[in-house]
């Protein structure tokens, strides 16, 4: 059953060629870059998630309230 819904997620491959005017090696080296920032991005969301709900003490509310933005990737202005 697993492997059912498993099949259902896999790419599929398309035969079809979109001319970016990129190469081949950059567009591989750019998607390599993207995929980076999109890890980082989510860790620092996950990361901050934790610490947002985690917060204890003198400055819980400040702290709390910019953890929660950061969670949330709404800009924070003043820092």
């Amino acid at each position: 059953m697993a492997n059912a819904a498993a099949s259902v997620l896999k790419p599929v491959a398309h035969d079809v060629e979109v001319d970016t005017g990129l190469d081949a090696k950059y567009r591989g080296e750019m998607a390599e870059l993207l995929s980076q920032i999109l890890v980082s991005s989510y860790q620092l969301m996950i990361k901050s998630q934790i610490y947002h709900w985690n917060v204890v003490g003198p400055l819980f509310r400040s702290l709390h309230l910019l953890t929660e933005r950061i969670a949330l990737h709404r800009p924070v202005r003043g820092c």
